[in-house]
């Protein structure tokens, strides 16, 4: 797998697990916006304290048990952010169909 096919699969296993709630969408919202204006360490802080950092490693925990080692060291390598982006593109697709 390619580290974009990795981000894929991590960012299906994320957004499964992503509460549907109005709540968790406008905080996942607001950490795509913080990562699209390139304030990498405010994301972070919001991604920690909203939780979605910790969704996307347990997204990534649950994609990594499929691998080999070095399938699991490609994953590894995946930036938290670049889930978070794709999550964020995918519920925001979801969202607008309503």
């Amino acid at each position: 797998m390619t580290p974009k096919q990795h981000a894929h699969a991590i960012s299906r296993f994320a957004s499964a697990a992503l509460p549907a709630d109005a709540r968790s969408r406008r905080e996942l919202a607001g950490v795509v916006t913080l990562i699209d204006e390139g304030l990498r360490d405010d994301a972070e802080t919001a991604a920690r304290a909203t939780g979605v950092r910790e969704l996307i490693e347990a997204a990534r925990n649950e994609h990594l048990a499929g691998l080999d080692a070095d399938e699991g060291l490609r994953a590894l390598l995946v930036p938290w952010e670049e889930v978070a982006l794709l999550v964020g593109e995918m519920h925001a697709r979801v969202y607008r169909r309503r």
